[in-house]
């Protein structure tokens, strides 16, 4: 990187440019009673098939000796396969729903390596979470105060610092948004994360992976919810999003498939680098 090029990364504010991005993202939501909300629609929807989480293991730096914390948990897509080839997981998240959904799932394994918190990743002091040999944020990231979330990840790690954020146009997204006659806004770029770091001292690796998530849906108004959250489309709009999900899904015993392919970036960095 050029002393020019590394001088205009810093003077641009990339928390601004987060937050004005994330104000625009199409269909998400944030805080504990949205999530709470949400934990029903996770309990309702089965997922077949996901390659995501067998992609970040393979990435992860981990050991039958480290302590981790999962931040912003949910319902332990990646928690409970990651408990089986580490010490300790801390598993913490604002949401008591998506708490329940995970304690139900431990127990059905009989995983007695986990420990379950319920807490604020950005609120709850460090001295209350604790310090951990590596840190995760999968799929979690807070969609406000970028600058606080990668401050916080550090603070609460000792070793390795790890999380997962969208990379690239989601077309399918794009499509819904475009029947439903709501506007659509990407993600943050992942980029803007990076070179946030970059103004941090961090200078991060990046990992771009693809996975395919096959979900099953009890009917197509079970997909539709799925797909576009709580925003309530006009009824021309709805049968026009019911025919599309009726030509994009497949039906076989009983069940609606939907099979789909996103693009991830997995954004690491080690601590003792920065000393």
């Amino acid at each position: 990187m050029t002393p020019e090029s590394s001088t205009g990364i810093i003077s641009i504010n990339w928390d601004n440019l987060w937050l004005d991005q994330s104000k625009s993202t199409a269909f998400t939501g944030e805080g504990v009673e949205y999530w709470n909300l949400m934990a029903d629609r996770f309990r309702r929807r089965q997922t077949n098939y996901d390659s995501y989480v067998r992609e970040v293991l393979s990435r992860l730096r981990v050991s039958s000796r480290t302590n981790i914390l999962d931040a912003g948990c949910g319902s332990g897509s990646l928690t409970i396969p990651l408990s089986r080839y580490v010490r300790q997981i801390t598993a913490l998240d604002y949401s008591p729903a998506m708490l329940d959904i995970l304690k139900q799932n431990l127990g059905n394994e009989a995983i007695s390596n986990v420990h379950v918190k319920n807490a604020d990743f950005l609120k709850t002091p460090v001295s209350e979470i604790g310090q951990f040999d590596t840190v995760v944020l999968s799929r979690s990231l807070p969609l406000r105060h970028l600058r606080e979330s990668l401050t916080r990840i550090s603070e609460l790690s000792l070793n390795q610092c790890y999380l997962t954020w969208k990379a690239g146009k989601e077309d399918n997204k794009a499509r819904i948004c475009d029947i439903a006659g709501l506007d659509y806004h990407a993600y943050p770029d992942y980029l803007i994360i990076v070179n946030m770091l970059y103004t941090m001292g961090i200078s991060a690796n990046v990992e771009i992976f693809q996975s395919v998530t096959e979900f099953h849906y009890k009917s197509i108004d079970d997909a539709i919810r799925n797909s576009i959250g709580n925003h309530q489309p006009e009824e021309a709009a709805y049968q026009n999003l019911k025919s599309y999900f009726k030509n994009q899904l497949s039906f076989k015993d009983d069940i609606w498939h939907d099979k789909q392919i996103n693009t991830w970036a997995l954004i690491w960095w080690e601590k003792q680098n920065l000393e």
